[in-house]
């Protein structure tokens, strides 16, 4: 399994970002989860993750639409020109992990 840790830039909410799972073999979805946890002292009450699909990378409209009925997700954007995925989240409470499907392929 591979996990890595997610940075945040300055100025933005206090996010803890993990992604854990297998990337698989290419052509295949891979098994991957994303865990957001606000580490803060307070409800954010608007939180957006911006996730940037590397290289080959596709978030395809069944796996949005899957990522987008996961409990906790208000809705899930398509891939921008950049190749970058906006995940608008329900609000979050600190300290409440919430775990989220990353279907891509």
């Amino acid at each position: 399994a591979r996990k890595k840790e997610l940075g945040r830039r300055e100025g933005e909410a206090e996010l803890a970002v993990r992604i854990e799972g297998h990337v698989g073999h290419a052509a295949e979805t891979a098994a991957l989860e994303l865990t957001v946890e606000g580490t803060g002292a307070q409800t954010i009450a608007r939180p957006v993750l911006e996730l940037e699909l590397p290289g080959l990378a596709v978030l395809s409209e069944e796996g949005r639409a899957r990522l987008a009925a996961t409990s906790g997700v208000a809705r899930v954007d398509p891939a921008d020109q950049a190749g970058v995925v906006r995940i608008h989240l329900a609000p979050l409470d600190p300290q409440k992990p919430r775990r989220l499907p990353l279907p891509i392929y």
